[in-house]
């Protein structure tokens, strides 16, 4: 279990997953997305199986002191998704309903450029993935790091 003081968990793993990415991408001479799925604990959650390298009983307990509760509980949390969603983020950022419309229809207008940084930004924040960031308004993920740099 990692634990953090003054900022959220979320944005710790974040920033450790990017520099895995980075790293493991140097060393593979390649680029792109790293799928770091095989090194996730969720599996050993879900399928009750505790090691010398996760300990499964702190976490599930949270959940409830019934182990078969608490892997259904788990399973349940695991799949929530409390985050704002991409276009209310846009909402939010937008200046106006016309402007929302404009990015959401990959309007390529320049005056329309701080706002889709802003929200990119936003979005990466709460640990959205470039990719799914530029589906959202019409422009690849290319696209989307290079509005970035």
């Amino acid at each position: 279990m990692l634990k953090t003081e003054d900022e959220y968990i979320s944005n710790v793993m974040q920033r450790i997953n990017t520099e895995f990415a980075k790293t493991y991408n140097r060393i593979k001479k390649r680029t792109g997305h790293v799928s770091d799925y095989q090194w996730s604990s969720d599996s050993r959650y879900r399928r009750n199986i505790g090691d010398g390298l996760v300990s499964i009983d702190f976490i599930l307990d949270m959940f409830a002191r019934n182990r078969r509760k608490a892997l259904v509980e788990y399973a349940r949390f695991m799949e929530e998704d409390s985050r704002e969603s991409m276009d209310e983020i846009l909402k939010f950022i937008s200046a106006s309903k016309e402007d929302f419309k404009r990015i959401k229809s990959a309007s390529r207008a320049r005056r329309l450029t701080p706002l889709k940084i802003r929200y990119i930004e936003e979005c990466l924040k709460r640990n959205y993935r470039m990719e799914d960031i530029g589906k959202n308004i019409g422009i690849s993920q290319a696209a989307v790091s290079k509005m970035l740099n």
